[in-house]
């Protein structure tokens, strides 16, 4: 059965940054599937995690997990998220472009 929405149900996306990583991700919350998947997978040069369900392997996240557990001030300013906001607007304006759209980050 057809559904009519008036937002996106679906979005993917690969950021890259100056210093040569990249981001993949991609969100579909009204797909038609049998099971739903939900995962995070982080993978880096000095660690990694997997989330649902969830394995620590650097102690960046262990400190995630406590802040989200104790209430505990994040490492993470919350300028992070603004810059966060940015990229995904970027994507949004590159989808609508079909041209890679630059973000330029918040400079002190």
């Amino acid at each position: 059965m057809a559904r009519d929405f008036d937002v996106e149900d679906f979005g993917c996306g690969l950021i890259r940054f100056e210093n040569g990583a990249s981001i993949y991700l991609d969100n579909a919350w009204a797909a038609m599937v049998s099971e739903t998947i939900i995962g995070l997978r982080v993978a880096g040069t000095r660690g990694g995690a997997t989330m649902w369900p969830f394995s620590l392997v650097q102690s960046e996240f262990a400190h995630f997990v406590e802040c989200v557990t104790t209430g505990r001030p994040s490492l993470s300013p919350v300028g992070q998220g603004l810059e966060v906001l940015k990229m995904l607007d970027a994507l949004y304006v590159s989808s609508a472009t079909g041209k890679p759209q630059p973000v330029e980050p918040e400079r002190p």
